[in-house]
Parts: structure tokens; C-alpha cells; sequence
């Protein structure tokens, strides 16, 4: 990782300057002593919508710092779209998700659902371009805990046009289930679940079943997407997806971040998502494997000043050591800001990526 400099610093102390000091507390993983599960979720509920709010206002201040300091914002930069679509639907999550029919033993079964669950199904935003020929899976950022609902579709907003604009995809935004109430794997199952839709033909898309299919995430939605993928790999070999592209991937959750203070809320929502899963278990951290065989061509933006997340290059050079290609692209950035040069560049070349993966 190296130090911000340059037009980023200054953008960095520009929205830090306007934004101060904000708290957001993290919620326990599972009720405190003599609290109950309705009392623990409004307090989880609580947490969450701080960071929330937190989260949409760091992309407000971003671009208000950008259009002061650099004349322009990402939005300014990215090309035009055409005409775009847009509706939610409601995909059913089987009980009983097999997962122990993953080859080679299975994903861990995890702790489960904290809070009973019985009925679940995962909300999916469609955008849907003018003649889409491939099907785009997109799973948000948030530490495993937050950004879900609204605030994804919102603060995704660009990257998701540019996805379906340029790839004529149907780009799904997938709520998948958040930690701590659903840990590991339930947003696992979610994505395998609409992945399985997709290719069953059942979610009324634009498109026919057989359409060629994408994974897309950032950061903990990377993490997300990868083991969905490596797991699709193993289960369904005969049925691969054309591409991976991971937004500053955290794949590698034993990094250990500065300071006291940070490792403890570090290990406490990483607790929140893994229970006792262990941090260097390659289905919670896919960068500490040397190989990993049967991914589809992937494209990594990585942060040069990431002091959140890890593992990218070292995830790129275990896919090629498995026979794949994949390729980590270096963006002067941190985990969570750019300059809207930089941004820009980084969703075009995404999106030209996920292009080219799809339509070869």
C-alpha cells in the first residue's frame, strides 16, 4: 500500500475536512446477556442505518470536493447510456441449499441464520439495456454488514449503468442476506440461488436462459463473488460463467489493519459474518490458496492505498496458476475514494472487461 499523494490526498482531506469525525457503531455479533433477539436486531438495525447514511454521504461529499477541486465528478466523465429499465423482484431461497454438494467436502455449513428464517427470499434490482444479449450478477460492498437495500442501488448507480450500457447485460443487484443476523454462507446461497435462476430461465429476464453470465463485486462482495464462483466451478463444471470482475477484493481477511482499536472492530465483524469459521479458511479468504482451477477470465481493480482490503494479486496469480486468466489493474486510489479520472477509468475498464468476457 502505498501513501496518497497528489490530486487524491488532496481530495481525501477536502471530504474529510467536510465530513469531520463520524462514529458508526458496530453491532455485536450475536445478543448480549440478558438481551433479546428482538432488542439485539433493532440495535443492528440502528448500527446499519447509520452507516448508511454514512456510506451515501461519503459519495455526496466526494463529488462535491471533486467538482470544486478537479472542475468535474465521475458522472461528468462516464460516457451516456441509452435506455435503460428498471424493476425489483423477489427470488425464493431454498431451505435446504446443498451446499455439502459443493466436490471436495463442501462449503462449511457456517453457524446458520441467527434469527429464524424460514421464508426467505433475496431482493434483486433488474437494469435492463435495449436488446441485452448476457446477464450480469452484481453483489454491493459493506463490510458483509451493510450498503444492502436502497443504499447499493444508489451509490452503485454509475458502475451499474456503464455494466449494462456497455456489456448489453442485464445487470441484477443482488440484496443478498447481511451478517450479523445471516453469517456465512447465506450470502453465499443467495448468489448461487440467483445464479440458478438465471440459468433456469425463471426471473423473467430480457434474455434467454442460456445467456453467457458474469459475477461482479466490491469489496466484501468480491470476497462474495469469488467463492460463489469457485464453488459454481466445482459444482457445475459444464456450465461456467464467462466472467469475474472484483472491485477493490477483499480476499484475504487475515490481513491484520494499524492499530489496537482497528483490529478489534476488524475481528469483531469479521466475527459477525464467519462465527468460528477460521479467517485463513480458503472459502473465507480465496487469496491464501496457491491454485485455484476453473474461474473464468477476471479483472481486479486494486487500490494503491487500500487500507481496508487485500489478497487481489495474490488471487490473480492463483487463477493463473490454475489455468485462467486474470489480470489486477492498479487505481491510485483508497478502498472508498478516487478521483473521477481514476474512477472513471476504473468502471470503463470494467465494464470493457465484462464486455469482452461476455461476447467473445
Amino acid at each position: 500500500m502505498t501513501a496518497p499523494a497528489g490530486d487524491l490526498a488532496a481530495l481525501l482531506r477536502a471530504v474529510h475536512e467536510a465530513r469531520g469525525d463520524e462514529e458508526v457503531p458496530l453491532p455485536s455479533p450475536e445478543p448480549h446477556d440478558g438481551q433479546s433477539v428482538a432488542q439485539w436486531r433493532a440495535e443492528v438495525s440502528h448500527a446499519r442505518a447509520m452507516a448508511d447514511a454514512g456510506a451515501l454521504r461519503h459519495r455526496v461529499l466526494v463529488d462535491r470536493a471533486s467538482k470544486e477541486l478537479f472542475g468535474t465528478t465521475v458522472a461528468e466523465l462516464l460516457p451516456p447510456v441509452g435506455a435503460l429499465t428498471r424493476h425489483t423482484i423477489e427470488v425464493p431461497v431454498p431451505a435446504d441449499p446443498q451446499l455439502s454438494h459443493v466436490p471436495g467436502g463442501g462449503i462449511p455449513a457456517g453457524p446458520g441464520a441467527r434469527v429464524p428464517d424460514p421464508a426467505t427470499t433475496v431482493r434483486v434490482s433488474v437494469t435492463t439495456p435495449t436488446d441485452p444479449q448476457s446477464v450480469i450478477i452484481r453483489l454491493h460492498g459493506g463490510a458483509f454488514w451493510m450498503a444492502g437495500g436502497t443504499t447499493a442501488d444508489s451509490i452503485d448507480a454509475h458502475l451499474i449503468d456503464q455494466l449494462a450500457h456497455v456489456a448489453r447485460a442485464v445487470v441484477l443487484n443482488v440484496d443478498y442476506r447481511l451478517a450479523p443476523e445471516h453469517p456465512f454462507p447465506a450470502a453465499i446461497v443467495d448468489t448461487l440461488t440467483v445464479l440458478d435462476a438465471v440459468r433456469g430461465g425463471t426471473l423473467g429476464l430480457a434474455t434467454e436462459p442460456a445467456a453467457p453470465t458474469a459475477l461482479v463485486g466490491t469489496s466484501s462482495g468480491a470476497n462474495i463473488a469469488t467463492v460463489a464462483a469457485m464453488a459454481d466451478a466445482a459444482r457445475l463444471p459444464a456450465s461456467p460463467l464467462r466472467g469475474l470482475g472484483l472491485l477493490v477484493p477483499s480476499v484475504l481477511l487475515t490481513r491484520v489493519p494499524d492499530g489496537e482499536a482497528a483490529l478489534r472492530v476488524r475481528r469483531q465483524q469479521l466475527r459477525g459474518y464467519l462465527g468460528e469459521l477460521a479467517l485463513d479458511d480458503p472459502w473465507a479468504s480465496p487469496g491464501v490458496l496457491p491454485r485455484i482451477a476453473g474461474l473464468p477470465p477476471t479483472f481486479a481493480a486494486i487500490a494503491s492505498a487500500d487500507e481496508v482490503a487485500a489478497g487481489g494479486e495474490s488471487l490473480c496469480a492463483a487463477i493463473e496458476a490454475g489455468g485462467g486468466e486474470a489480470t489486477a489493474h492498479i487505481y491510485e486510489m483508497t478502498h472508498t475514494t478516487a478521483t473521477p479520472a481514476v474512477e472513471a477509468a476504473m468502471i470503463g475498464e470494467l465494464a470493457a472487461a465484462m464486455r469482452d468476457a461476455l461476447h467473445l
